[in-house]
């Protein structure tokens, strides 16, 4: 096996989505099945290194499932790791499972270290993959130095400052800074907050300052400040007036020196805080490429002369190109819509380009379709970890194939329109740099408590709610129960953006069952990326 690959099986498209994320930091690549029917039959077509497998769904139970498995590894001749994943109820059961054939057992909420030693007990470094994760390492490096270079000299003599952490979190010299500016423009304002609060005695508002401090201060690589206000909101939860009384003064000393050291920033660059304000940044006008269809052939038949012709008379512009990697990668910007045409090659060869197809259409929302000889069709298929609808073996029904272009080009339009984005968060400083995150390609706007939002959403729906779990006036719990159980708002899409990942909220939350789950130590790239596929899955979903 090439590159490590894991299967996911669970009935819960949100469980999916958080283990597939923990996976991806591992640096493994996972496919997903909601059924044990869909499970064995992925089993049957592609080789995995791992198998995360779901105890309890509506069809085939994780045992059951397991059954079927074995005998599929016996034809092939080999042998998975399945691992069972299950609630915290069955932790008393971890030795039945074991017993039933599971080789090991994951409780859900999963934690990160845990699926970490899972990863590195049961799946083996080959050499091709030792060599990708160097390779990307070595990239990520270069990244980093690059935007290193880019900062001022004098703020890589700043102390207690992680620039390293700093610039993998934001991504971009430029997006750091930005999240530098808003951290040290805030500081006495906050800083007040939370002695006041401190002295009031009003833990439950200062235990959420203080989370709020964690978040930021992680973000920009101020990492003892953060341990510290972990600390401190854990002291609140816990009603530690002794030690909040002896701690605060300190915390506060050393997050009010911060704006000292940042200093130069203020200085320099006063003029950064208004450009934030300014989120929606017009983008240069792209071609419209949407009647544009990228034809991979290696024949001239009557399947390709015929799909041609219905292109054509319909207004489609076909772009040729060779079934080889440098031809498709030289051309792939200039279409959304893939037309791969498998005959011609060898089983291997279909197979090959299949892959390269798959991570095209993962990475950059291209939608491939095949078409041509049954049998050339189903070797794409059996390389292929993506399921595309739009398959057309021969004979073609050109009338149906042209209804489906049309399909796909108002999808692929829809995908790329800008989305409205509503972020419900009472930390000003980390909405800030969130909004400006996701601002290039949607319309953000911010909210710091229920009540606003509710009167926006009375107004205006959003595409996506972020939504934090502590607000001053309430929960992100209790204002995703009050939107669901209303029609007229019960399907708007609700990701949780919190800190909170402690069993208890993390169950309360996900019993609601939010479209997706995310912490706030969330990268940049990680989080725009969960964006983006939320976006992109949810239009596959109608398919």
């Amino acid at each position: 096996m090439d590159i490590s690959k894991a299967l996911i099986v669970d009935d819960m498209h949100i469980n999916r989505i958080i283990l597939s994320s923990l996976l991806a930091s591992e640096g493994v690549m996972s496919d997903q099945a909601s059924t044990g029917m869909e499970c064995v039959e992925l089993c049957r077509r592609n080789e995995y290194s791992l198998i995360l497998l779901d105890h309890r769904m509506p069809d085939m139970d994780g045992v059951d499932t397991l059954l079927e498995l074995k005998k599929v590894f016996e034809e092939k001749r080999k042998s998975v790791p399945v691992i069972c994943h299950t609630i915290e109820e069955g932790r008393k059961n971890i030795n039945l499972y074991r017993a039933a054939g599971f080789t090991d057992v994951l409780i859900k909420p999963v934690d990160p270290k845990e699926l970490a030693g899972i990863v590195l007990k049961y799946i083996p470094d080959n050499d091709k993959n030792e060599h990708l994760k160097l390779e990307n390492k070595e990239k990520k490096e270069t990244h980093e130095k690059d935007e290193l270079d880019k900062l001022p000299i004098w703020l890589k003599t700043v102390p207690h400052i992680d620039l390293v952490s700093g610039i993998d979190k934001c991504e971009t010299a430029d997006d750091y800074m930005d999240a530098l500016y808003i951290f040290v423009s805030s500081i006495e304002k906050k800083s007040s907050d939370i002695e006041s609060l401190c002295e009031n005695d009003k833990l439950e508002l200062y235990g959420i300052k203080l989370h709020s401090l964690k978040s930021v201060a992680g973000l920009i690589g101020a990492r003892h400040l953060s341990a510290f206000a972990s600390e401190l909101e854990l002291a609140a939860r816990e009603k530690n007036r002794l030690f909040i009384k002896h701690e605060t003064p300190l915390i506060l000393k050393e997050y009010r020196s911060f704006k000292e050291l940042l200093a130069p920033l203020l200085v320099s660059e006063p003029g950064r805080i208004s450009g934030l304000n300014e989120k929606l940044r017009k983008k240069k006008e792209a071609p419209d490429i949407s009647h544009n269809i990228l034809f991979i052939r290696n024949a001239d038949n009557i399947v390709t002369r015929g799909l041609t012709k219905a292109l054509g008379d319909s207004g489609y512009n076909i772009i040729d190109v060779p079934d080889e990697p440098a031809g498709i990668i030289t051309r792939k910007h200039m279409a959304d819509i893939i037309l791969y045409c498998p005959g011609g090659s060898d089983s291997s060869g279909i197979r090959m380009t299949m892959n390269f197809l798959d991570e095209l259409f993962r990475d950059e929302d291209k939608m491939v379709c095949l078409a041509g000889d049954s049998a050339d069709i189903n070797d794409a298929l059996s390389a292929s970890a993506v399921k595309t609808p739009f398959v057309y073996p021969r004979p073609v029904d050109n009338e149906k194939f042209i209804q489906d272009m049309g399909h796909i080009v108002r999808m692929q339009k829809e995908l790329k329109c800008r989305k409205k984005i509503y972020i419900t968060d009472d930390d000003e400083d980390y909405r800030a740099i969130v909004e400006k995150w996701l601002s290039d390609d949607h319309s953000v706007n911010g909210f710091s408590n229920t009540s606003d939002t509710l009167a926006a959403i009375g107004t205006l729906r959003p595409d996506l709610l972020l939504l934090d779990y502590e607000l001053p006036d309430g929960n992100g719990y209790e204002l995703m129960k009050q939107l669901h159980a209303s029609p007229a708002t019960a399907n708007i899409p609700v990701i949780f953006l919190t800190g909170k990942n402690d069993r208890e909220h993390v169950y309360k939350i996900l019993g609601c069952r939010p479209d997706g789950y995310l912490l706030k130590n969330i990268e940049k790239d990680v989080l725009l990326s969960a964006i983006r596929k939320f976006f992109r899955e949810r239009i596959y979903d109608f398919l």
